[in-house]
């Protein structure tokens, strides 16, 4: 025996460094996901402020971006910077309800 893994060895391997590169790919997307609906409630809140809006309500897709807000989390490093330019404007005096499709929940941020 020559140590190689033959044709059925080398097929395995492939599958599972498919998986590997379909797992990595559905991580990514999530946190892409994640990072344009963060984009998007910053950028929602800073436009309803600039219309001197006293009161707005969100509606987002991802619960994930919602409780975060909500619950003060710090979410990932890449949205650090996002998360606290929309925790500034949310400190400003005015009402905010952000509503989450996915859970049809209404939670009140301030």
């Amino acid at each position: 025996m020559d140590g190689s893994c033959g044709k059925k060895g080398k097929h395995v391997v492939m599958v599972l460094l498919e998986v590997v590169m379909v797992n990595a790919l559905v991580v990514l997307s999530k946190a892409l996901e994640c990072m344009i609906e963060f984009w998007g409630v910053c950028e929602s809140l800073r436009y309803a402020r600039s219309l001197r809006f006293h009161a707005v309500e969100l509606n987002v897709n991802s619960f994930v971006v919602v409780k975060t807000l909500i619950r003060n989390e710090r979410g990932s490093p890449m949205e650090k910077s996002l998360i606290k330019k929309i925790r500034h404007v949310i400190e400003l005096q005015w009402e905010i309800a952000c509503k989450c499709f996915s859970k049809l929940w209404t939670l009140f941020i301030r």
